[in-house]
């Protein structure tokens, strides 16, 4: 795969992780007996880990492109992995009712922080990779995967929910950035 398709992957699969739940955020919280406040703090906490540590990851990738790009991706990896199953066990009654929600809200705080390394790295690589002529293609290119997860992903996550289950977008996410880090 060439870089900038990685890079395209990569950022479409981090902003994915966010818009694939929208569909099934209410639905499981309503499952789960948590509040529609505790649920939208699910969405929130995940984008402003995002609008704090996409600063700090970028400073960060300056020391090397690749091990912060490869670390954001398996926490996001890890982070659905933990919502997922953090998730399952609430389901089954397996989790005290006081504790799911502070698990599931720190499964979505550990995404939102590891995703955000994605897009700053990814945008330091493109104008490491292009030149001058093509730089303003290769950053079009990664908006074009930022909108293209916004779009898809309520789709997408319907679809899986509706066919597999309402977890089943969690695990989709999880083990495409599983997938998407065996090619960084």
């Amino acid at each position: 795969m060439s870089p900038i398709g990685l890079l395209f992957l990569t950022l479409f699969n981090s902003i994915l992780g966010l818009s694939i739940l929208f569909p099934i955020l209410g639905p499981l919280g309503r499952e789960l007996g948590l509040t529609e406040v505790q649920v939208g703090l699910f969405s929130t906490g995940y984008a402003l880990m995002q609008f704090l540590l996409s600063p700090i990851w970028g400073r960060l990738s300056e020391k090397g492109r690749k091990p912060i790009l490869l670390l954001g991706i398996l926490g996001f990896a890890v982070s659905f992995l933990l919502f997922g199953l953090f998730a399952l066990l609430g389901q089954r009654g397996l989790v005290p009712a006081g504790l799911l929600f502070p698990l599931l809200l720190l499964a979505r705080l550990l995404g939102g922080a590891f995703s955000s390394a994605t897009l700053p790295t990814a945008q330091a690589y493109v104008a490491d990779i292009t030149s001058r002529e093509n730089r303003t293609a290769g950053m079009a290119l990664l908006g074009a995967a930022f909108g293209l997860a916004v779009i898809l992903g309520p789709a997408l996550g319907a679809g899986l929910a509706a066919w597999l289950g309402l977890l089943a977008p969690v695990f989709f996410s999880s083990g495409l950035a599983f997938l998407n880090a065996l090619f960084v």
